[in-house]
């Protein structure tokens, strides 16, 4: 009698893992699906992000970032031949004083 409800539980317990493995299957699966489903939306929305076209603000702002660097450019430029004529001055100036 005590192995026959020992029996009947056991195989309850069986049948429960059984059921429950079933069940986690199931859902792995739905899981799945649903995380491909999901990434293949990100993947397309990334796409069109990253394909999306320039606001024309943001190319205004380049435009005149581009032109604001070439005028410091300038600038630096001239500024570095100033300072090389002044050190020449100044070398020369010091061998004609001495």
């Amino acid at each position: 009698m005590l192995k026959k409800e020992l029996d009947k539980g056991l195989q309850e317990q069986l049948d429960f893992m059984k059921k429950f493995k079933i069940e986690n299957v199931q859902f792995r699966k739905g899981f799945d699906d649903k995380y491909n489903m999901l990434q293949s939306e990100y993947d397309e929305l990334q796409a069109i992000f990253e394909n999306r076209p320039s606001r024309n603000e943001d190319l205004e702002l380049i435009e005149k970032q581009k032109s604001d660097i070439q005028v410091m450019a300038a600038e630096l430029k001239k500024a570095i031949e100033q300072l090389n004529f002044f050190k020449l001055e100044l070398i020369n100036r010091e061998q004609s004083y001495n």
